[in-house]
């Protein structure tokens, strides 16, 4: 049983250090900044919650800064937890 133990400890310790060195952040960054983009462009292209009544760059304007804004967030959060 003791060897049991020892294996499945040393298993765990590995799978922490792999899940702590899964990307570096400025990956994750540059995703999340991809990610944020391509949501404000298609929310400024889709124009809900009645956007749809303002001109497109102005849609453009507002959503993708808002979706930036959420992605960045998002990305912080991820990188605390």
């Amino acid at each position: 049983m003791n060897r049991l133990a020892q294996k499945l400890h040393e298993k765990s310790s590995d799978v922490v250090r792999d899940a702590r060195t899964v990307a570096p952040l400025g990956l994750l960054a540059l995703i999340w900044l991809i990610v944020g983009s391509v949501a404000g462009v298609f929310l400024a292209l889709v124009g809900p919650f009645d956007s749809y009544q303002y001109p497109l760059l102005f849609r453009l304007g507002f959503w993708i800064p808002l979706c930036l804004f959420a992605a960045l967030m998002g990305g912080l959060f991820e990188w605390a937890v």
